[in-house]
């Protein structure tokens, strides 16, 4: 490295990318809350942690915001295009830095997949939930019971129970 300044840079990156990675890490674990309240059918706790994944969502669009603009300044840096990813500005690095921005760029690939993995398992699950649910309500009251589909192919079932409107969407 030249001088200080670039060391601090490189620093300033690192924290950048690990502060983001912790919030994605925070959102897994909400994640991980919002499965147990889907299976133990506590709609209220799913309606609490559903709002707090949306505001965790916000805050790793903050952070990500943060990390893109420091390694915009690394790239300018290392003159590479300004749209260079985190693995390309690893290899202009020097080699004494290389072990750890790869380690936090192949953090930050796990971490996204187990998110992404964690999503779709919790929409599986809530589909399936919902599905049983609809399933008990046409059992209970099989004539008043009524399937359609939305505009995006989901299915609603709807029934009137003494006054009382249930909707389900799968």
């Amino acid at each position: 490295m030249k001088n200080q300044g670039q060391n601090d840079n490189w620093k300033t990156l690192a924290d950048a990318v690990r502060d983001e990675l912790g919030e994605c890490a925070t959102l897994l674990s909400l994640l991980d809350r919002q499965q147990n309240a889907i299976l133990a059918r506590d709609t209220s706790l799913l309606a609490e942690i559903s709002e707090a994944i949306l505001r965790q969502n916000d805050r790793i669009r903050q952070f990500r915001t943060t990390r893109e603009a420091m390694m915009f300044s690394a790239c300018l840096a290392l003159e590479l295009p300004k749209d260079s990813k985190l693995k390309d500005i690893t290899k202009a690095l020097p080699e004494c830095l290389r072990p750890l921005f790869d380690a936090l760029a192949r953090e930050g690939a796990s971490i996204r997949r187990r998110i992404r993995r964690k999503t779709e398992m919790n929409q599986r699950i809530a589909r399936r939930a919902s599905m049983c649910a609809s399933e008990m309500l046409e059992l209970v009251r099989p004539g008043n019971v009524t399937r359609t589909y939305g505009p995006k192919g989901a299915m609603h079932t709807s029934t009137s129970l003494k006054g009382r409107m249930v909707h389900t969407t799968v």
